[in-house]
């Protein structure tokens, strides 16, 4: 879960913040889990909605204030010039902000691939979808990714 919330989110303090929110909904909630998936599918659905909210909140703290907190790489590559990791950054942000921009389905099946590593066979599990699904729901997420990011 915590990896997870990480692949997501770049602010450390944000990262812990939004893992125990996911950890008292857990624990408010688990009264409630009629075991209908699995527990593993349960958290993560509890923190996808919690990171959903997080960027909802952050979208209208963007909106309210003037100055872009960027987040910046405070360890770049040293092999890299400056040309480069400037280059390296922009293109992070753009692939943050295209996944950002992207529908939860396609999100979740890409993040649970790319970063989590998991088979194709072990998303639709968690999900409880067909594998063809985990696949073009994947493939529709890079695609949707690189348009916006060649623009």
């Amino acid at each position: 879960m915590s990896q997870n919330i990480a692949n997501r989110i770049r602010n450390a303090s944000d990262i812990d913040d939004i893992s125990q929110e996911v950890f008292i909904k857990v624990f408010r909630a688990l009264p409630r889990f009629r075991g209908d998936s699995l527990f593993s599918t349960w958290l993560y659905r509890i923190t996808e909605n919690t990171i959903k909210t997080y960027y909802a909140k952050q979208a209208r703290r963007d909106m309210e204030s003037p100055i872009d907190d960027m987040q910046y790489d405070l360890h770049p590559s040293k092999a890299a010039s400056p040309d480069e990791q400037l280059s390296l950054a922009q293109w992070h942000q753009a692939v943050d902000k295209a996944l950002s921009e992207l529908p939860e389905v396609l999100s979740s099946c890409l993040l649970l691939k790319e970063r989590q590593g998991l088979s194709y066979d072990k998303i639709a599990q968690m999900l409880n979808i067909p594998v063809g699904t985990v696949r073009s729901r994947i493939f529709r997420a890079r695609e949707n990714i690189n348009k916006q990011v060649t623009r």
